[in-house]
């Protein structure tokens, strides 16, 4: 079973400056970017603390287990990260995906008390990670307050300390002669992809430096020269080799490798830009071979560039395997939506004079939907959302565009010309009825289908997934199932002098035309359907009938806002290449 590290969302009590965000990670990178002192580094060491294994049997050629806890890298403090009352506390929930399945850890800071060696009572704080839906922990054989089975390592500054900081009797230095050969060669490999390096023949031991007193630890290449004398990024790669090289030989000894999850503080410390994009392409590479996600801090530029320039091949597919997510708001920190190279740049440089050089003016995202229907049904799904400043939201505007064409149409569209991977496409739900329509989808972020009813489910005929049989089913319901209690008659009743009562709905709204009022005949049950929709469009506009059908569907509705805002996302990454 693979497991994915899906997200990470902080509640309404702050964890330090950090409140009320939600951060989405990357199939394979995920860059974490913003001023100094934003939190970058707080949530590095919170996913590091909710997943790792603790089984001796698998070690890191760091001696250490696959896992790592926050109070362990990071000082908590009794007065500020410690809060005695339940309403007061931080929750962070971190999301996983097992396989398709969601599991959510949620994590807040609590003290524990223990004995020392002497027997003397102790008081620490740590980061718990507890199970939010304890039957699938059960089923998964993941204890309540355990961490997610995913191995993971955390490469923190203490990786940049330079060796000649250190008193030499603190340093062992030890030739490695039992290292698996292939691994061996791995990291010789993984060294001359990056930089020159004086290495030595692969026939020399690999060298191991070990810090008394540090959790600094690394293994590199026999050199012609002493091994003490490297420079700092050359010590800083060795650490990153040195992890790679460990998850090589995990997967390699784990019978059922789920995976990995590699995280690193300041990856671009002590490279030059050359060495940063060659460490990227190296990454990348590794990433996918050894089925690890990566997540990193940076101040970059160079880095910045390079992973916002999505590949051809990744804007054809629909599929974004590396994203950029950057703070901003130093005091409050809010996530910069749509972030394109020349915006973090001058946040980088906090370079603002000029606002369109700040924030260039970028097109509008283009949405094609099937038909006027479709339009109107998702104008007033916006209305519903109060969502009336597109740019607020999505970073750019938004231009809604019906096509009046089938789902299928739709579907060719993309295959047909390379533009329209550069919009968004929001077909029917009734796309959602053919298996091979939901695959397409998965694989092309830039189609999100309008939302369904929470009555569908995958057997649902496409005949009564388009948009007005859907809000002609709710109004039915309504009759059929008549609740002088429902709020949604105590709603309608206000409006118009209550003149869209239980029979002017039954009587006037419901009856279905077989011809239009020039006596021409309506076919088809979808052209019939469309006709009613029209001919009763004031009435649903007036009653705001689609906004109660929204208020009754509301997990359907927020999961579609959600999907089309990672559609925009996705569209807006792949136009940014143009601003880069």
């Amino acid at each position: 079973m693979s497991i994915k590290l899906k997200s990470i969302k902080f509640g309404e009590n702050k964890f330090r400056k950090l409140q009320k965000l939600e951060i989405n990670f990357s199939d394979r990178i995920t860059v974490i970017g913003g001023l100094n002192g934003i939190g970058k580094s707080t949530i590095l060491g919170l996913i590091a603390n909710c997943s790792g294994i603790r089984s001796s049997q698998y070690k890191s050629y760091f001696n250490a287990l696959f896992q790592a806890n926050f109070q362990e890298l990071f000082h908590l403090d009794e007065n500020d990260d410690y809060k005695e009352k339940i309403e007061d506390k931080s929750y962070i929930d971190i999301t996983y995906l097992f396989d398709d399945i969601e599991f959510t850890k949620r994590c807040s800071v609590s003290r524990h008390s223990d004995k020392d060696s002497e027997g003397n009572l102790i008081t620490r704080l740590k980061v718990v990670p507890r199970t939010l839906n304890k039957p699938l922990g059960t089923e998964l054989k993941i204890g309540e307050s355990a961490k997610v089975p995913l191995p993971t390592l955390y490469l923190g500054m203490s990786r940049m300390t330079p060796i000649g900081e250190y008193e030499k009797d603190r340093i062992r230095l030890t030739k490695v002669r039992n290292i698996e050969e292939a691994d061996k060669n791995y990291i010789h490999q993984l060294f001359k992809d990056v930089i020159t390096f004086d290495v030595s023949s692969t026939e020399d031991p690999i060298i191991d430096h070990d810090f008394k007193g540090s959790k600094k630890r690394s293994k590199l290449p026999s050199l012609k020269h002493n091994t003490f004398s490297i420079s700092l990024g050359q010590d800083s790669l060795s650490s990153i080799f040195t992890a790679l090289a460990s998850f090589k030989k995990l997967k390699r000894e784990m019978d059922a490798y789920p995976g990995g999850l590699l995280i690193i503080d300041e990856i671009d410390a002590g490279l030059h830009h050359i060495a940063q994009i060659r460490l990227m392409h190296l990454l990348k590479k590794e990433a996918r071979r050894l089925n690890l996600q990566i997540v990193f801090t940076t101040h970059s530029l160079t880095i910045f560039k390079h992973i916002l320039t999505v590949p051809e091949s990744q804007i054809e597919k629909g599929i974004v395997e590396d994203t950029v997510v950057y703070l901003h708001n130093t005091p409050a920190p809010k996530i910069l939506i749509n972030p394109n190279y020349l915006r973090i740049k001058n946040n980088q440089l906090s370079q603002s004079k000029d606002p369109d050089l700040a924030f260039p003016r970028t097109p509008k995202v283009k949405i094609y939907l099937e038909d006027d229907e479709g339009k109107f049904f998702l104008e007033k799904i916006f209305s519903f959302k109060k969502i009336n400043d597109f740019k607020a939201l999505y970073g750019t505007e938004l231009d809604l565009l019906s096509l009046k064409v089938g789902c299928s149409s739709l579907m060719n569209l993309i295959k047909a010309d390379k533009y329209f991977s550069t919009v968004v496409i929001v077909p029917d739900n009734d796309i959602l009825s053919e298996e091979k329509n939901r695959k397409a989808i998965i694989e092309h972020k830039q189609f999100c289908p309008l939302p369904s009813d929470k009555s569908f489910n995958e057997n649902t005929p496409s005949i009564d997934r388009n948009p007005e049989k859907i809000i002609y089913d709710f109004l039915k319901d309504k009759i059929a199932n008549y609740d002088s209690e429902d709020p949604f008659w105590e709603h309608i009743l206000k409006i118009n002098d209550g003149a869209y009562d239980f029979d002017y709905i039954q009587n006037t709204i419901l009856p279905i035309p077989d011809r239009k009022y020039d006596n021409s005949q309506l076919p088809k049950i979808r052209d019939k359907m469309k006709y009613w929709f029209n001919i009763h469009k004031s009435f649903i506009e007036n009653a705001k009938i689609i906004e109660s059908w929204c208020q009754e569907n509301t997990d359907q509705v927020d999961n579609f806002c959600k999907d089309l805002q990672m559609s925009i996302a996705f569209v807006c990454q792949d136009n940014s290449i143009l601003t880069n």
